[in-house]
């Protein structure tokens, strides 16, 4: 995900979150998720942008639990797509 797109992403989850939408966003995520599969494949450096945003939102709902497993999942492809560059902070 470009960096513009990025910050428009950060700004909507800020504004909707604002709002009390964050299930709006999770639904947004999911598909934006769904398309960036479907057009690079699971393991590729746009699912994992995609995946990103929708764990910080889980994260912003409380939803920990929840989070877990996307936040492993972005991980597990970043370490395979650039075993050297992959941290965590």
């Amino acid at each position: 995900m470009p960096a513009a797109a990025a910050n428009s992403a950060a700004s909507l989850i800020a504004a909707l979150e604002q709002q009390g939408s964050l299930a709006e966003v999770d639904r947004m995520l999911l598909r934006t998720l769904d398309f960036m599969r479907a057009r690079y494949g699971r393991v590729s450096w746009e699912a994992a942008f995609a995946i990103a945003p929708r764990v910080h939102v889980l994260l912003l709902a409380g939803k920990y639990a929840e989070a877990e497993a996307p936040a492993r999942e972005c991980l597990a492809i970043r370490k395979e797509l650039r075993p050297a560059n992959w941290s965590t902070s």
